[in-house]
């Protein structure tokens, strides 16, 4: 409100006259088994007169009259009734963070907070600490190591520089019989697979597991019995043909072909 002198503030007929560039206007609610809250607030009229003019501004309208409200005793109070602390630190308390708030004397009401080493701004609202609340992400303990440094010390089960990432539990475990191994908070699992295996490390085997192994070995050792009796049969032979000079095959076959003979002889004679 620069370059004038006196301003009219006018509410349902009564002018008040302010004769410095900035007002305050402070409104209370008097009402009867109200809490101060119920306050309503309307058509409120503000006029501005020129610094040429001389005197109060003149009535508009409605307006009968001006008025100048008479100045309170005691400086530090403000109001009707001389009971409002006369303090803008009193009255907004702005101040965050356990900041000290102190009035400004100059022409506009203002007021300057001064703000713990932690904290910074003009209400002390920001914090400008190492350790912040959500530093550890609620896994561990924040430790200011200098006042730009940190340490988080984190709770059982997580790790890293802000406790953001669990413990693997399952980097030096093995789960037997094709496992997989799922890491838990302090702790792990092995997933055995389907109903067969069990146990810590899935190294328990179902007995149907067990009955099938050893007749699937049985059945296996068997087969090479076999085969390798079939491979000795033959190298004997070999051996009995190429080194000795006998012919067991060759000697089984004149005997089957004279048998044949006989036979054959023996129908004739017959016919």
């Amino acid at each position: 409100m620069r370059g004038y002198k006196t301003m009219t503030w006018s509410k349902r007929g009564v002018s008040f006259v302010a004769h410095t560039s900035s007002v305050v206007l402070l409104m209370i609610s008097e009402a009867e088994k109200g809490d101060g809250n119920l306050l309503a607030i309307d058509d409120i009229k503000v006029r501005v007169c020129s610094i040429n003019h001389s005197g109060f501004c003149p009535p508009e309208n409605s307006l009968s009259s001006s008025f100048k409200p008479d100045a309170c005793e005691n400086r530090t109070m403000i109001g009707f009734n001389c009971n409002t602390p006369n303090s803008l630190c009193k009255m907004l308390k702005p101040c965050q963070n356990n900041g000290t708030c102190y009035d400004t004397e100059t022409e506009i009401p203002s007021y300057h907070c001064s703000c713990p080493s932690d904290f910074n701004g003009t209400d002390c609202e920001f914090n400008c600490r190492p350790c912040k609340p959500y530093t550890c992400l609620d896994h561990g303990l924040c430790n200011e190591t200098s006042n730009s440094t940190f340490n988080c010390i984190c709770d059982a089960g997580w790790q890293g520089a802000h406790c953001e990432s669990m413990i693997n539990f399952c980097d030096n475990v093995t789960c037997f019989n094709r496992g997989v191994c799922r890491p838990l908070l302090l702790s792990y699992k092995c997933e055995c697979l389907g109903n067969s295996y069990s146990g810590v490390h899935c190294q328990i085997t179902s007995k149907k597991i067990i009955i099938y192994k050893i007749v699937t070995k049985s059945f296996a050792y068997i087969a090479i019995i076999a085969i390798s009796l079939v491979a000795m049969f033959v190298i004997t032979m070999d051996i009995l043909k190429y080194c000795f000079g006998i012919d067991l095959t060759r000697e089984e076959l004149e005997r089957y072909r004279r048998e044949k003979r006989i036979k054959k002889r023996k129908l004739l004679m017959i016919q």
